[in-house]
């Protein structure tokens, strides 16, 4: 744990230039690897559970699983960079997801849903998340 920690803290640091194990998409999506997973890769409409933790740029933790989250792949209720990053990730891999504003919240943010009249995620904030993809069935 402390070392994941410390690696996304170095991630953040680096103002999000990381080169080892990442894959760069077109949408500026980066997947940095951190424990690689089996052959298995999920396929849209596919269920996943995964489990996640939310970050903003200063390192401040804006939401996690406890138990794991379920959704179908390429459900648009889901930001769209979750849906594109899960698409290249193998089942029991462990990574760092760095989104840019327009896969992630965009130019709306996120409000807190117990204080509306605050942000919990920034209009236009860059999102990372720690996450392992635990099932594809």
């Amino acid at each position: 744990m402390m070392k994941l920690k410390t690696t996304l803290f170095a991630i953040l640091l680096s103002g999000f230039s990381y080169a080892q194990d990442t894959l760069v998409t077109p949408t500026g999506l980066q997947i940095i690897t951190l424990e690689k997973g089996s052959a298995q890769i999920p396929k849209i409409g596919q269920e996943v559970k995964v489990k996640y933790e939310g970050y903003l740029e200063n390192g401040q933790v804006f939401d996690k699983s406890d138990g794991g989250f379920k959704y179908i792949l390429g459900d648009t209720t889901i930001i769209p960079g979750w849906n594109e990053a899960l698409q290249f990730m193998h089942l029991g891999e462990k990574a760092i997801i760095i989104l840019p504003p327009h896969i992630a919240y965009g130019a709306k943010g996120s409000r807190d849903q117990y204080d509306p009249s605050k942000y919990s995620i920034p209009p236009n904030a860059t999102i990372l998340f720690e996450i392992t993809l635990l099932k594809i069935k």
